[in-house]
Order: structure tokens, then C-alpha cells, then sequence
């Protein structure tokens, strides 16, 4: 996403960081609601190759996974004050959950 001309960009910055899950958009052009420990935020998904491994059923999610992702934050000046803008440029990691089995009393 690109802001509007009259916006002026203050920073964009690439960095390593891992989110949870929080809502997932299968549906083309959609972002996806991701939690960074601090707030959940809206996130587009340009890593092409995972959309392909998703769209294709090869990725499956439970609740408590983990993306670690390289992220591009772009922060911007709007005439309605800042604005961030979060876009997933490849993950890295999918960490998912093991569920654990009990074992069987003897």
C-alpha cells in the first residue's frame, strides 16, 4: 500500500518480528489481523511464495502458531495524524503449536 501523494512518508524501516495469529483473510487483497505482543495490527501478505503454500493447503493454522517475519513498517503524516502501514515481505518461520498427547494411566 502506498500512501497518497499529500501524505509525506516519516520513515520505512525492514526488521525481523514475530506475531500470533489473530485473524486470517483467505480471500486476494485481504490483510491479515496479526498480534506483535503489544497490539494487533493490520498486515498485507506480499511474501508470494507462502499465499501460494496456503492457497494450495501445504500451510495449515492452529490458534497458537507463530510467524516470524521479515516486515517492512512504513509510518507516514496524514492529515489525520500518523498512520503505519505493516507489510509481510517474507516469512521466515511458521512456528506451530505442538499439541502435546497424554498418555495413557497404566
Amino acid at each position: 500500500f502506498t500512501p497518497p501523494a499529500t501524505d509525506e512518508i516519516l520513515f520505512s524501516e525492514e526488521r525481523t518480528q514475530a506475531f500470533s495469529i489473530a485473524n486470517l483473510a483467505f480471500q486476494d487483497g485481504n490483510k491479515w489481523r496479526l498480534y506483535d505482543g503489544q497490539a494487533t495490527v493490520f498486515v498485507s501478505i506480499e511474501d508470494t511464495d507462502f499465499l501460494l503454500r496456503v492457497n494450495t493447503d501445504k500451510e495449515s493454522f492452529a490458534k497458537s502458531d507463530v510467524l516470524i517475519c521479515r516486515v517492512r513498517v512504513t509510518q507516514w503524516q496524514t492529515d489525520a495524524g500518523v498512520k503505519t502501514d505493516y507489510a509481510v515481505l517474507k516469512v521466515l518461520e511458521h512456528k506451530t503449536h505442538a499439541t502435546q498427547l497424554k498418555l495413557p494411566t497404566v
